[in-house]
Protein backbone atom coordinates (compact mmCIF):
# COMPACT_ATOMS: atom_id res chain seq x y z
CA UNK A 1 0.00 0.00 0.00
CA UNK A 2 1.22 3.56 -0.96
CA UNK A 3 0.20 6.66 1.13
CA UNK A 4 -0.60 9.55 -0.99
CA UNK A 5 2.49 11.48 0.01
CA UNK A 6 4.82 8.39 -1.55
CA UNK A 7 2.76 8.17 -4.56
CA UNK A 8 3.09 11.84 -5.43
CA UNK A 9 6.84 12.39 -4.27
CA UNK A 10 7.49 9.34 -6.73
CA UNK A 11 5.62 11.08 -9.45
CA UNK A 12 7.42 14.47 -9.03
CA UNK A 13 10.20 14.37 -11.61
CA UNK A 14 8.30 12.05 -14.31
CA UNK A 15 5.59 14.95 -14.32
CA UNK A 16 7.92 17.50 -14.74
CA UNK A 17 9.98 16.09 -17.09
CA UNK A 18 7.56 13.90 -19.04
CA UNK A 19 10.11 10.80 -18.53
CA UNK A 20 10.06 8.50 -15.93
CA UNK A 21 13.46 6.60 -14.90
CA UNK A 22 13.03 3.10 -13.82
CA UNK A 23 15.05 0.16 -13.01
CA UNK A 24 14.20 -3.45 -12.49
CA UNK A 25 14.88 -6.00 -9.86
CA UNK A 26 17.78 -6.55 -11.93
CA UNK A 27 19.60 -3.74 -11.85
CA UNK A 28 18.54 -3.08 -16.00
CA UNK A 29 17.58 0.59 -16.15
CA UNK A 30 15.94 2.65 -18.89
CA UNK A 31 13.69 5.72 -19.59
CA UNK A 32 10.09 5.46 -20.24
CA UNK A 33 8.11 8.24 -21.86
CA UNK A 34 5.78 9.95 -19.35
CA UNK A 35 3.10 11.55 -21.04
CA UNK A 36 0.13 11.58 -18.60
CA UNK A 37 -2.56 13.40 -17.87
CA UNK A 38 -2.74 12.94 -13.65
CA UNK A 39 -6.23 14.10 -12.45
CA UNK A 40 -6.40 13.53 -8.98
CA UNK A 41 -9.90 14.06 -6.59
CA UNK A 42 -9.82 14.30 -3.02
CA UNK A 43 -11.40 14.94 0.42
CA UNK A 44 -8.17 16.25 1.38
CA UNK A 45 -7.41 19.90 1.63
CA UNK A 46 -4.30 20.39 -0.92
CA UNK A 47 -2.19 21.58 1.85
CA UNK A 48 -2.50 18.53 3.84
CA UNK A 49 -2.11 16.24 0.84
CA UNK A 50 1.27 17.52 -1.07
CA UNK A 51 3.80 20.66 0.13
CA UNK A 52 4.05 23.89 -1.84
CA UNK A 53 6.39 22.68 -4.41
CA UNK A 54 4.30 19.54 -5.77
CA UNK A 55 1.39 21.66 -6.02
CA UNK A 56 3.67 23.93 -8.56
CA UNK A 57 4.14 20.93 -10.75
CA UNK A 58 -0.03 20.19 -10.98
CA UNK A 59 -1.23 23.43 -13.50
CA UNK A 60 -4.89 23.22 -12.99
CA UNK A 61 -6.62 22.79 -10.03
CA UNK A 62 -10.48 22.71 -9.79
CA UNK A 63 -12.51 23.01 -6.74
CA UNK A 64 -15.79 21.87 -6.40
CA UNK A 65 -18.27 23.19 -4.51
CA UNK A 66 -21.36 21.14 -2.58
CA UNK A 67 -24.58 21.79 -4.97
CA UNK A 68 -27.39 23.76 -3.95
CA UNK A 69 -31.01 22.28 -3.54
CA UNK A 70 -31.86 23.30 -7.06
CA UNK A 71 -28.77 21.68 -8.62
CA UNK A 72 -28.87 18.31 -6.43
CA UNK A 73 -32.48 18.23 -7.67
CA UNK A 74 -31.47 18.01 -11.28
CA UNK A 75 -28.68 15.94 -11.19
CA UNK A 76 -31.40 13.56 -9.30
CA UNK A 77 -33.91 13.96 -11.80
CA UNK A 78 -31.46 13.51 -14.93
CA UNK A 79 -29.47 10.24 -13.48
CA UNK A 80 -33.03 8.53 -12.18
CA UNK A 81 -34.48 9.65 -16.03
CA UNK A 82 -31.30 8.06 -17.36
CA UNK A 83 -31.87 4.78 -15.06
CA UNK A 84 -35.87 5.16 -16.12
CA UNK A 85 -37.34 6.13 -12.57
CA UNK A 86 -39.25 8.86 -12.25
CA UNK A 87 -37.73 11.25 -9.18
CA UNK A 88 -41.29 12.61 -7.19
CA UNK A 89 -41.22 15.40 -5.00
CA UNK A 90 -41.96 13.24 -2.33
CA UNK A 91 -39.16 11.35 -2.67
CA UNK A 92 -36.80 14.03 -3.27
CA UNK A 93 -38.17 15.64 -0.37
CA UNK A 94 -37.31 12.30 1.52
CA UNK A 95 -33.87 11.56 0.44
CA UNK A 96 -33.13 15.54 1.00
CA UNK A 97 -34.41 14.92 4.30
CA UNK A 98 -32.80 11.74 5.12
CA UNK A 99 -29.25 13.03 3.82
CA UNK A 100 -29.27 16.17 5.53
CA UNK A 101 -31.32 15.54 8.69
CA UNK A 102 -30.83 11.99 9.83
CA UNK A 103 -27.40 11.29 8.78
CA UNK A 104 -26.37 14.45 8.76
CA UNK A 105 -24.68 14.83 5.63
CA UNK A 106 -24.53 17.80 3.41
CA UNK A 107 -25.90 17.27 -0.22
CA UNK A 108 -23.47 15.72 -2.61
CA UNK A 109 -23.02 15.91 -6.62
CA UNK A 110 -21.99 12.01 -6.17
CA UNK A 111 -24.80 10.90 -4.23
CA UNK A 112 -28.15 10.53 -6.87
CA UNK A 113 -25.93 8.56 -8.93
CA UNK A 114 -24.78 6.06 -5.61
CA UNK A 115 -28.68 5.98 -4.69
CA UNK A 116 -29.94 5.60 -7.87
CA UNK A 117 -27.24 2.50 -8.12
CA UNK A 118 -28.29 1.15 -5.41
CA UNK A 119 -31.54 1.52 -5.77
CA UNK A 120 -31.14 -0.42 -9.35
CA UNK A 121 -29.14 -3.51 -7.68
CA UNK A 122 -32.07 -3.32 -5.33
CA UNK A 123 -34.99 -3.95 -7.35
CA UNK A 124 -32.56 -6.22 -9.51
CA UNK A 125 -32.33 -8.73 -6.51
CA UNK A 126 -35.71 -8.35 -5.34
CA UNK A 127 -37.35 -9.42 -9.40
CA UNK A 128 -38.84 -5.70 -9.78
CA UNK A 129 -38.62 -2.62 -11.63
CA UNK A 130 -36.38 -0.09 -10.42
CA UNK A 131 -38.71 2.09 -8.36
CA UNK A 132 -36.94 4.98 -6.11
CA UNK A 133 -39.03 3.76 -2.63
CA UNK A 134 -37.88 5.03 1.02
CA UNK A 135 -37.03 1.70 1.82
CA UNK A 136 -33.92 1.31 -1.14
CA UNK A 137 -33.14 4.98 -0.26
CA UNK A 138 -32.47 3.47 3.69
CA UNK A 139 -30.66 0.43 1.62
CA UNK A 140 -28.78 3.08 -0.37
CA UNK A 141 -27.50 5.16 2.47
CA UNK A 142 -26.68 1.97 4.74
CA UNK A 143 -24.07 1.57 2.20
CA UNK A 144 -22.99 4.97 1.40
CA UNK A 145 -22.47 5.44 5.21
CA UNK A 146 -21.44 2.36 6.60
CA UNK A 147 -20.22 4.25 9.93
CA UNK A 148 -23.77 5.87 10.26
CA UNK A 149 -25.48 3.67 13.28
CA UNK A 150 -28.63 5.69 12.07
CA UNK A 151 -28.93 3.07 9.11
CA UNK A 152 -26.46 0.03 9.35
CA UNK A 153 -28.77 -3.34 10.42
CA UNK A 154 -31.53 -1.35 10.91
CA UNK A 155 -33.58 -1.70 7.29
CA UNK A 156 -32.92 -4.92 5.31
CA UNK A 157 -33.88 -4.90 0.73
CA UNK A 158 -37.84 -4.70 0.78
CA UNK A 159 -38.29 -3.02 4.68
CA UNK A 160 -40.01 -0.33 5.78
CA UNK A 161 -37.81 1.80 7.24
CA UNK A 162 -39.43 2.60 10.90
Amino acid sequence: KVSPEELLNRWIVPLQSRIDNLTLFSGKAFILPFDELVIFSTNLSPDDLMDPAFLRRIPYKLETHMPTPEAFRAIFNAVAGKAGMELTDDIFDHVVHELTEVVGKPLACYQPKFIVDQVIAACKYEGIEPVITPAFIADALSNLYVQSSTYVGQVGMGDTPS
